[in-house]
Parts: C-alpha cells; structure tokens; sequence
C-alpha cells in the first residue's frame, strides 16, 4: 500500500542542536512541522509514522560512507517514494553536486543558505512536482517491477515529446534506446544532458553503456573512470567499471573493480562474485571460479555455466580443456539427476578422442542415474556397452 503523505511534514536527520535550530526556525518560517532523529537506522520507521513529504539530511550527522549508501539506495525503496530530499553542508562543493547526480538527491544546500531559505526551496521543489507528471513518471520507472515495461516504456516515449529538454527525462528515454539497441541515439541524449550538467555521473554511466555496446571500450573506461573520481563506491557503476574492463581483456582490472563493487555494497556481492567467476572461467582459473560460482549460483547454474563452455571447446577441437571443464562442473554438483548430461558429454568427449575405455566408462556412470536416456543409449551401443 503506497503511504499517504503528508506536505507540510519534514523529517530531518540531524543530531547537532546548533544546526536543529536553524532547520527548525528555517522550516517553521514556511509553516512547515518537523521532526528530528539522529541516524538512517531510523528513516523507514520514521517515514512510515511520520509521513513526511521531505526528508532533510545534515550531511554530518552520520558517517560519511553510511550516508552515500542510504542515499544510492533510497529510490530503489518503497517507503522513498514520494519523499523530497535535501542535503544540507557546510559548503555546497562540486563533490556534493556530483553524488546528488549519483544518488538522485533534489537539492544540496549550504547551512547559511538553508538557513534562510530552507522552506522556500521546499515549496519550489514541491511545486515542481505538481506542475509536470514527471515525478510520478520517474517514481514508476524507479518500481517498474510492479509496472508493465511496455506501459513504462510509452510513457517515457509521451514525457520526451512534452519535456524535451528536462534532464531526468532524457537519461530515462536514453535508457529506453539502450535497451532497444538504438546506441547512437542513446549516445546522444547522455552528451546532451553532459552538456549542460558536465558533471552528471548518471549520463556518464548511460554514455559508457552505449559506447561499450558500440565496442568503443577505450573510451568508455575513460568516461567511468572519471565518474567514478567524482562519486566514488557507486557499485552499479563499479560493476559496470569491470564488465569494461573484462570488455578490454584487462582481467586484474575486471577482478578488482567486481571486488571493490562487493565491498561497497553487500546487496551486490553475489552478483560481484557471478562475474569474477565468469572472467575467472575464461581465464583458466577453474578452481577459483567454481569456488565463486558456489557461493553465488545454484548448483545446477554453477555446472551449466562450466557444462556450455566445455561444449563451446569440444566445436574448436580443445578436448583436453573441455574434459577439464566438464570434469569441473561435476565438482560443483551433488544432485544425481544434474550430473547425467555431464556423464554423457564426457563420455561423448572421450568417444570424439578415441579413448574409447574413457568413454565407456562414463557412459555408464550416466545410464546408472538414467537408464532411458536416449542419446546415451545410442552412444552406449556405438562403444557397444551392456546397459
């Protein structure tokens, strides 16, 4: 159920009497009630008690690493919808402007301007969001899960007619030709919205997405490299820095920005360790990788993964690699019924080679588990093996 807000309430994260002060006078001024705690372990409670339209984030009142993440996070949260955020510094800074890019923060404003203009700004911000749909246009992007994609994808199609020139409805429509393969066009609305917000990390990660899918890599690292300076620990954008990488060839590179993606941000490590693993496997590094995959896959994912590749080998002649492989998947499974496709490929693979005592061998471990498996029953009679 969607919470019903309230606009004349503020929640703000402060635990600085000084600066409560002026947050309270700054707020009270514009007829606004607010209401104060002192860490983000409190935001969703508060939210959902207090139903505020703003929240308002004394930058330091928590710790600085804390606070990025619960601000990267806040869009993708139910209880964040609808909510106004400002963050309020001693000194607005361009560091500040670029992680509000990042983590799609409305406002950061200096103590002594938030001081006398607090509440106004809240009014602006509000208005703006009743004067165009694009706030709850972004909202049902932000939840598009509970949304048809197609229905999303007609609404941004109508919001780049009516806001041509509006920012987050760019990157969005960019977003939209990413994903229909239209990467000129994407490209274009990324350098677009750069052009007049040169600092804007979110165009930064749609442009690098679009040259990479050009294959453009040289240049795309460079971009996310950047962005990266700018806002550093985004683990989209990390993640993102090592498929690149990968992209490149540049393994070493690949493997640490997936390590410092898992390190940033514990909601991502599996899928940190899904790709180390895959450039690992690509790599020769068998053993690390199955060890990844089992921490982050299923094990009839894990074997698949292994299982695909060692085929892939087998069609250019590598049987010695497949065997290697196919011998590795095994490893990652305990499930009877999982093993017998393996079974057979291997013992196809040792048929292909001539080794015919190797082959029947394992095609007997796979009419064991599976006695009517068809494929292995032809087999088994070409290596004229007794069921």
């Amino acid at each position: 159920m969607e919470l019903e807000i309230s606009r004349r309430n503020v929640l703000a994260i402060s635990n600085d009497n000084q600066n409560k002060n002026f947050i309270r006078k700054a707020l009270a001024m514009a007829n606004y009630k607010v209401s104060f705690i002192s860490s983000m372990m409190e935001v969703g409670d508060a939210i959902f008690q207090f139903k505020p339209a703003g929240l308002v984030h004394d930058w330091a009142a928590v710790d600085e690493g804390q606070a990025r993440h619960f601000h990267l996070k806040f869009t993708q949260k139910e209880i964040g919808r609808g909510v106004v955020r400002i963050i309020l510094v001693p000194e607005v800074t361009t560091e500040m402007i670029v992680f509000s890019y990042d983590a799609m923060v409305e406002k950061v404003m200096s103590y002594s301007n938030a001081a006398l203009n607090l509440g106004s700004e809240l009014d602006q911000l509000y208005y703006k969001q009743d004067s165009t749909d694009i706030p709850n246009l972004l909202t049902r992007i932000r939840f598009s899960g509970q949304y048809s994609q197609q229905d999303i994808d007609n609404e941004i199609m109508d919001a780049i007619k009516k806001y041509p020139n509006e920012t987050n409805v760019q990157l969005e429509f960019g977003a939209l030709c990413l994903r229909e393969e239209e990467y000129d066009k994407s490209a274009h609305y990324s350098r677009d919205v750069l052009h007049k917000e040169p600092h804007n990390v979110r165009a930064m990660n749609l442009l690098s997405r679009s040259l990479m899918k050009q294959g453009n890599l040289e240049h795309a690292t460079q971009i996310l490299e950047k962005a990266n300076i700018l806002s550093p620990k985004n683990p989209d954008r990390l993640l993102l820095l090592g498929d690149a990488f990968y992209g490149k060839g540049d393994v070493t590179k690949a493997l640490s920005y997936y390590q410092q993606a898992k390190s940033s941000d514990s909601d991502v490590a599996l899928e940190a360790d899904r790709r180390s693993g895959q450039v690992m496997l690509e790599d020769g590094q068998l053993e690390s990788a199955l060890s990844l995959f089992k921490s982050s896959l299923s094990e009839e994912e894990s074997a698949s993964i292994f299982n695909n590749v060692a085929v892939s080998k087998v069609q250019e002649g590598e049987m010695e690699t497949a065997l290697e492989l196919y011998k590795t998947a095994l490893k990652a499974l305990k499930t009877d019924r999982y093993k017998v496709q393996v079974f057979f490929n291997i013992s196809l693979c040792y048929y292909k080679m001539r080794d015919h005592e190797s082959a029947q061998k394992f095609i007997r471990k796979c009419l064991r588990i599976d006695p009517k498996f068809e494929k292995a029953n032809s087999l088994a009679k070409k290596l004229k093996v007794v069921a």
